[in-house]
């Protein structure tokens, strides 16, 4: 669809003009207009250009977009004072702009028929966006935010703690209530008590400040935020925010709000929130901008009920203004062809699948973020060892045209007992717990750019499948597709949700050397791994082997499996390996990853006799900590495990890889040692609203209130 640009001008009561540039649809599909505000005192343009591609793409669907510059910003009239940046930014971040908002909605009611309205902005335009929306609620459809700040420019006036460090630090003396050793440490004067009451005060105010008696004061923190925020929920208003990785901002945010505010959750009552990866404050890359428009058009689409007559595509990277807009054209409207190249098609058979195995491997080659388990050998290789007599694929097969672009490995469990229910499954999940192969960081797969359009594709799918009653998918990252577009379209069409975390993502950014990572452990442990390579070296006849060929890689799966099998003895369990479908399985699989130059088996031997173990997948940029197994009852003094995993680190950097992934873990694990960065993982259920759903709802709910008591005895 073409798009032209106007002028916008509007005078408010005393006399000024605000200006901006109206991005007008040839045919607009609905009475809502989007407001981007000013990125604290940047113009209309954005920076890098980022509100013109915005504007244009959204034009481009049907949406018209103002694109405003406040008093005294761009083509407005007014000046600011002089000050130092940070005082303009604090007023911003007060409501500076709220007026000039809402003068600007009034405008484009009287001038285009607007009658509601988005309101988006980075940064100060954010909490913007926000304030106006507490303070305008009636017109407000939604608030979309990017980088959004809830802290104060200047640095607050009080030094309390963060809302995140009193949860911390509170559920630290939970779990250690019951600890004889920390009530000795108290008695004997060595932990504060002071610091103990004064957290548990601090909690018991944040308490009532979340059930909204009181209102306490944190440290830097942008009090208008919470306040609003609040309203907004209150007003039924959503709002979408996407951050980036890389900005300090998220980090503050994620801080203060999402881990003491919204109790660590991503999605709830009235928000939703979305990170991109490795992105900057200002999303200035190609890549990251067009994953922002994507992200923001889909929630837009959905909060104003747009008709699906375009489906979402974004340039391939190329860095011109105008490549988003021309790249929807390209694939929507090139030769007048209408949307509707897009398809898909439900693979329900091995040997069908199998003539899909090269187009599979390029969509996974050009996808933003891969991983080993959603490759197309592991999933062949797990159906071939696990599907049961009561499992039928339902891979769904995303086309442009002739095109492949996405895929969604899932699987149908069907019904055996009265109390089962037919539920879809990523491929590589949801065999029993003895014998799982722990498939983390699945998802739908999608080419670099089409995401959206994927997902949109596999939702109508999914909806056209009348024999499912629920989707489990589970040790999924924030940044899934699954989680971030899936769930909430799934909702909206009458299905019920729910989404737990499972875990954390351990996983080591490696610098270029292995003593430049060791200098960024703590004294204690890098002591230790010395120490455990140290004695390893007096031992004389100790070695590391690694699996280089077909002919190695039986008696080193075989060492694997038996060491493992001796750790978890301690513990009175016999461990996976001893479960012959999983030990099948990995003969395989490590066959397949030996070939292709990405598996990373190594074996600890002293004397020859292996007392150590460790496999690894290898994947792009990234080494995979996926098993282990060590001689501890023998051979602990020499600590193998700690040499092991020091020895595949090390490697790790030599070879260049950017990431060592543990892969995920709980919130207090031994991984936390190795420098690692963490992020949360989830699993998620979708209940469908037929006999099969509500009765599979039900028997969830119960095993949550069984699995909640169980824990409070416990």
């Amino acid at each position: 669809m073409n798009w032209t640009e106007e002028i916008f001008e509007v005078r408010g009561a005393d006399g000024l003009m605000r200006r901006g540039i109206v991005t007008l649809p040839e045919r607009t599909t609905t009475d809502a207009a989007v407001v981007l505000l000013p990125a604290g005192l940047k113009d209309r343009v954005g920076p890098h250009r980022l509100y013109v591609r915005f504007a244009r793409f959204f034009a481009s669907h049907g949406v018209p977009v103002l694109r405003m510059d406040a008093l005294g910003i761009g083509e407005s009239d007014g000046e600011f004072g002089v000050a130092f940046n940070g005082a303009h930014y604090r007023r911003i971040q007060s409501g500076l702009f709220v007026d000039d908002t809402q003068l600007a909605m009034m405008g484009l009611t009287e001038k285009y028929a607007a009658r509601r309205f988005i309101l988006a902005g980075l940064c100060g335009g954010a909490i913007t966006a926000q304030l106006t929306a507490a303070s305008s609620n009636a017109r407000v459809a939604g608030v979309l935010s990017f980088s959004h700040v809830a802290v104060l420019d200047e640095e607050g006036p009080v030094a309390l703690r963060t809302r995140s460090e009193v949860v911390s630090n509170s559920r630290a003396y939970i779990r250690k209530i019951f600890s004889f050793d920390a009530w000795k440490r108290i008695f004997l004067g060595e932990s504060s008590l002071r610091s103990i009451v004064s957290t548990v005060a601090e909690l018991a105010y944040l308490s009532l400040e979340k059930a909204g008696l009181v209102r306490v004061r944190w440290a830097n923190e942008n009090p208008q935020f919470f306040s609003s925020f609040r309203c907004l929920q209150q007003a039924h208003i959503p709002q979408k925010m996407i951050f980036a990785e890389r900005d300090a901002r998220w980090t503050a945010f994620r801080e203060l709000v999402v881990d003491g505010f919204l109790d660590g959750q991503l999605r709830g009552k009235g928000y939703d929130i979305s990170v991109i990866a490795e992105a900057n404050h200002e999303f200035y890359l190609s890549q990251w901008t067009q994953q922002l428009i994507q992200l923001s058009f889909q929630w837009v689409r959905s909060v104003l009920n747009l008709p699906r007559t375009f489906d979402v595509v974004a340039d391939q990277g190329t860095g011109n203004e105008d490549d988003v807009v021309e790249g929807a054209r390209a694939m929507n409207e090139e030769a007048g062809v209408p949307p509707s190249l897009m398809s898909h098609r439900i693979i329900t058979s091995i040997e069908e699948l199998e003539q899909w195995r090269d187009q599979w491997n390029n969509v996974e080659a050009q996808r933003i973020s891969s991983s080993p388990f959603s490759s197309y050998l592991f999933s062949l290789c797990w159906w071939k060892h696990y599907a049961a007599s009561n499992y039928e694929l339902r891979v769904i097969l995303v086309f442009d045209g002739d095109t492949l672009i996405g895929i969604a490995p899932i699987y149908l469990q069907t019904a055996l007992y009265k109390l089962n229910v037919a539920t879809l499954h990523l491929i590589g999940q949801g065999e029993s717990e003895k014998e799982e192969v722990c498939a983390e960081y699945q998802d739908i797969i999608a080419i670099a750019g089409r995401e959206t359009a994927v997902v949109n594709e596999v939702i109508e799918a999914l909806c056209g499948l009348d024999e499912w009653s629920k989707f489990a998918a589970k040790d999924l990252l924030s940044d899934s597709l699954i989680l971030k577009c899936l769930l909430s379209e799934l909702k909206r069409r009458g299905m019920t949700t729910e989404f737990r975390e499972t875990g954390q993502r351990y996983r080591i950014r490696l610098p270029a050397t292995w003593s430049e990572y060791l200098s960024g452990l703590s004294q204690n442990h890098r002591r230790k791994i010395n120490l455990a390579r140290r004695r390893l070296a007096e031992c004389g006849d100790g070695h590391i082997s690694v699996v280089e060929t077909a002919d190695e890689l039986p008696a080193a799966m075989q060492a694997l499996a038996e060491l493992h099998a001796r750790r978890w003895a301690q513990r009175g369990l016999p461990g996976v390996f001893s479960s012959r479908r999983f030990m099948k399985f990995h003969q395989d699989w490590t066959q397949h990853l030996l070939r292709s130059n990405r598996l990373g088996l190594t074996t600890l031997s002293v004397n020859t006799q292996p007392i150590a173990s460790l496999y690894k997948v290898l994947d792009g940029t990234t080494a995979y900590y996926y098993q282990s197994g060590a001689n501890i009852e023998d051979w602990g003094r020499l600590s193998p495990g700690r040499v092991m995993l020091s020895a595949a680190i090390e490697r790790a950097i030599e070879h260049g890889y950017k990431w060592f992934d543990f892969m995920r873990g709980s919130d207090e694990s031994y991984k936390s040692n190795y420098g690692c960065e963490t992020d949360p993982m989830y699993a998620v259920a979708v209940f469908r609203n037929n006999a099969g759903g509500r009765l599979a709802k039900k028997i969830s709910s119960i095993k949550s209130r069984v699995s909640a008591l169980a824990g409070r005895v416990k």
